[in-house]
């Protein structure tokens, strides 16, 4: 979402800087400059295999569009099941954290908004590459050490938008980077911090462009 409103002629002017935290898939692999099917994954928590009834299956992830089951539906069928919904949530966090997950608070997720993301995400890379260059926003990419969303998304996003300026690789943290164990939070805290108020920060700035591809080829 922040992708392509940092790539809006309107929406762009009233944004002073952007942090992309994490992000999952804004353009595709094929239309990304020069990108690489490397689909590359970080180590996760995650100990057994999440089984979801067929019907669902293939709604969030073929037709969110709602031709084979209702938003409504899925939404009550993960409420009703709210073991499955502890399970998907062990894939942001590092294997470090195996024992001592949180447990997720399902009053604050909202189950529709990765379908309707994705619906409205249909700019090419070549768009989006010639909005990024007419309008800027400084922007900073944030990355866990470990995260269920494969480092293809964020790489394609960092070939294409010029304005990421800086990417900050947070080792010991998941795809949740604020979840209050250890000194995460601070340490969370203290990148965002540098980067609104434009000071250096203590954790290298990677991987830069150049390090892309070698990146992801760590397959770790």
């Amino acid at each position: 979402m922040l992708a392509h409103i940092t790539a809006d002629e309107n929406l762009s002017k009233r944004i002073a800087k952007a942090i992309y935290a994490e992000p999952g898939i804004s353009v595709s692999s094929d239309e990304a400059d020069e990108g690489k099917k490397t689909f590359s994954r970080f180590p996760n928590a995650l100990s057994s295999d999440i089984n979801l009834p067929v019907r669902l299956l293939i709604s969030i992830l073929i037709s969110p569009k709602g031709e084979f089951t209702s938003q409504n539906e899925i939404i009550n069928y993960f409420l009703d099941h709210k073991q499955l919904i502890q399970d998907l949530f062990t894939e942001s966090f590092p294997e470090k954290d195996k024992g001592r997950i949180p447990k997720v608070d399902i009053s604050v997720i909202n189950f529709a908004v990765n379908s309707a993301v994705k619906l409205d995400a249909t700019k090419t890379s070549k768009e989006l590459s010639k909005a990024y260059k007419k309008y800027k926003v400084p922007s900073l990419l944030m990355l866990g050490e470990s995260s269920y969303v494969e480092r293809n998304a964020p790489m394609d996003l960092l070939r294409i938008n010029d304005n990421i300026t800086k990417v900050q690789y947070i080792k010991g943290v998941g795809h949740v980077l604020w979840n209050g164990l250890d000194n995460n939070n601070l340490r969370v805290k203290k990148v965002i911090d540098d980067f609104l108020n434009s000071n250096v920060s203590d954790i290298p700035n990677y991987p830069q462009r150049s390090q892309i591809d070698s990146f992801l080829n760590l397959k770790l």
